[in-house]
Order: structure tokens, then sequence, then C-alpha cells
């Protein structure tokens, strides 16, 4: 939509122990969540210099250096000061037992 993304058109997939993956800086994505149980451990690799705070504070989206943050209503961190610019159903992941 012209003010936020929608969230029907989120592709949700499970990336298999041991798999390396890709993704590129236009993409938009969520932190790995768990599916289960186990413990969990990721590595993830950035840019130098990302997460790092900007001259002038969080502006709008922009949290940090090559960090953007975008929620939904319904997300804690919406009311910490995230730009609520997810729309539609909240989309939530349940771990297998």
């Amino acid at each position: 939509t012209s003010q936020g993304w929608n969230s029907s058109k989120a592709e949700c997939f499970y990336v298999p122990e041991g798999t390396l993956l890709e993704l590129y800086s236009t993409t938009l994505h969520l932190a790995p969540c768990r599916v289960d149980n186990s413990p969990f451990y990721a590595v993830v690799l950035l840019p130098k210099g990302t997460n790092t705070p900007l001259l002038n504070g969080p502006s709008g989206m922009l949290w940090m250096k090559n960090k953007w943050l975008l929620a939904h209503k319904e997300n804690p961190a919406a009311g910490k000061g995230a730009a609520v610019k997810i729309e539609g159903e909240n989309i939530k992941i349940t771990p297998m037992q």
C-alpha cells in the first residue's frame, strides 16, 4: 500500500540447519526465529559500520546505520518508536513440538 507493506505479501520459509542463505540489501526481512525447542544459533555478516549510531539519532524507519525498523501495530517495538508500516494480519510462527 502507499502507507506501508501488507503482510499478505510476506513469504515464510524454512532454512535447514547448516544452510548458507544470502539476503540482498533490498530484501525486507525478519530476524530468524526458532521452529522448535532446540538451541538456536545464527551467524550474520553485515557491512562494516552496520548497527552503529547515526550522527543525529534515529529518524523514522532508519534506526542505526544500515538498520531499518518497521513494525506491525501489534509488535511491542511499535510502542517504542518503531515505524508502524506493516499492515494486515500479524503473522505468527508457532514452534513445532
